[in-house]
């Protein structure tokens, strides 16, 4: 079909209703739902890109000889551990750095535009079903915050892990092929190109 609005996001330009109200009813300014494969592909490399802070925190403490005791290590530090007070400084700089990132690229940036670096490298798309226009700031923060509820559980009892990932799977039979947190924001991810 037509691409909704010149990409997703403008039923106004061609006098049409909004997406939800023609879900369903095969109309030409449709969004196309981005395939399940599409979906994954843009997580991975969201996923990638977040740890990507971390990994080069790692390496420069790796690098430089402090990452493993007998190197810099404060007064009093724990015998047992055996990483430096500055391989867990860096390994913490590096977490903070790639969970900013994931806050500005899946939540501001999605939320805003629409899409995460992953998904415009895929060219999908993240729209509210209801209105068919980009999420805005506030519900693309809230998408991110659900989908990391959802994983949660798994964190801290690791026996939990079907609970994302049954979260995960889920647009594989879902008739809008929606994800839990997609379901909580009434998002859709469609094809943009």
């Amino acid at each position: 079909g037509q691409q909704y609005g010149g990409g997703y996001g403008r039923p106004d330009a061609y006098g049409a209703p909004g997406y939800a109200q023609q879900y369903g009813q095969g109309a030409p300014n449709m969004p196309i739902l981005a395939s399940w494969g599409s979906r994954v592909g843009a997580a991975l490399l969201d996923w990638f890109i977040t740890i990507l802070p971390t990994i080069i925190c790692v390496g420069i403490a790796l690098g430089t000889g402090d990452f493993l005791k007998d190197g810099w290590d404060a007064p009093g530090a724990d015998p047992t551990d055996p990483f430096t007070d500055r391989a867990w400084a860096f390994m913490g700089a590096g977490t903070l750095l790639g969970l900013l990132f994931r806050l500005w690229n899946e939540g501001y940036l999605q939320g805003k535009r629409g899409q995460s670096i992953g998904k415009k490298v895929l060219k999908i798309g993240v729209i509210n079903e209801r209105t068919g226009q980009y999420l805005g700031v506030g519900r693309g923060l809230g998408r991110l915050a659900v989908d990391i509820l959802i994983s949660l559980p798994s964190q801290l009892i690791p026996l939990l892990f079907f609970i994302p990932l049954l979260n995960y799977l889920w647009p594989l039979w879902d008739d809008k092929n929606q994800t839990w947190h997609d379901k909580a924001v009434h998002s859709l991810v469609v094809r943009t190109a």
